[in-house]
């Protein structure tokens, strides 16, 4: 099941890497939240509720000090998925997705705010985000497979 992307989100990133790991590797390591420590880089600890599925909460232990809870509110199975946490006056939505698998598998990651405040915190948001994303992208892309861009 797709969520519905607003189509004028207040602040967004996005990064697409490849890897030469399958669409199931990659899968596995999106949806083992309590390895999100070993590629996502602002993880420090993950631990997920049930099973990887709309509803399932997910207790995150930042680097940055912050203890977050998302919810799953998007999965289609072995293609894409979106979490999402409330923060005051906002709400931000991470979505993954496979976006192709031949001869490599490409993959996206998107961050983005909605919400009244969405534009008070896109200063902070960017300045966590834009350091880790590619880095994580890349760690997630390593353990999937080898590394092809």
């Amino acid at each position: 099941m797709a969520a519905a992307r607003s189509s004028r989100p207040s602040a967004s990133l996005e990064h697409i890497d490849s890897t030469t790991g399958s669409p199931a590797a990659l899968w596995a390591c999106w949806v083992d939240v309590s390895t999100w420590s070993d590629w996502a880089g602002w993880v420090v600890s993950a631990s997920a509720d049930g099973p990887f599925e709309p509803g399932a909460k997910v207790a995150v232990v930042e680097r940055y000090g912050r203890r977050t809870t998302f919810t799953i509110t998007a999965v289609d199975p072995g293609r894409s998925n979106e979490i999402t946490s409330r923060i005051p006056g906002a709400v931000v939505h991470m979505r993954r997705e496979i976006l192709s698998v031949t001869p490599r598998t490409t993959f996206k990651h998107s961050v983005w705010l909605e919400g009244p405040l969405a534009r008070l915190w896109k200063g902070p948001l960017k300045a966590r985000a834009q350091g880790t994303l590619a880095q994580s992208m890349r760690r997630l892309a390593i353990r999937a497979g080898s590394v092809h861009r």
